[in-house]
């Protein structure tokens, strides 16, 4: 009951925090670099056709129920790191908002100027290939 508790909590989160990088002025690329404003479209997402590298994450916010903590950072170090990948664990990510609690990672991203969500339960291997092969699922 736990485990459904905090997955609802995370999508309640995720949704809540895509409309809020909509309004963002510009977004940080999995390499760290800024770029230019977003593009909130709101039509369907096109088939897959990005490349891993081409992914610019937006925010990314780990933790379950009302304690979230904003990993956007720490995400994008990981997915520069040479293992290229993060684990939706606290000594991955670096911080334990809710300890002895089940968590989640929520990943906004961007992917040809389209706005994708991606969550990974705790103890989960993210890299930005995982997500890309995410979205047509």
């Amino acid at each position: 009951m736990n485990y459904l508790i905090t997955l609802l909590g995370c999508l309640l989160l995720a949704f809540s925090v895509l409309d809020t990088a909509r309004g963002e002025s510009g977004t940080a690329t999995a390499f760290g670099e800024r770029t230019g404003g977003l593009h909130p479209d709101s039509s369907p997402s096109p088939s897959p056709v990005g490349q891993p590298d081409h992914i610019q994450v937006i925010s990314a916010v780990y933790g379950s129920g009302t304690h979230f903590a904003d990993v956007t950072a720490r995400v994008i170090e990981c997915f520069n790191s040479p293992k290229g990948a993060c684990w939706a664990t606290p000594d991955s990510l670096k911080v334990d908002p809710t300890p002895g609690w089940n968590k989640c990672l929520v990943i906004i991203y961007d992917l040809d100027g389209t706005h994708h969500l991606f969550t990974m339960g705790e103890w989960g291997k993210v890299t930005r290939q995982k997500m890309i092969d995410n979205l047509g699922k």
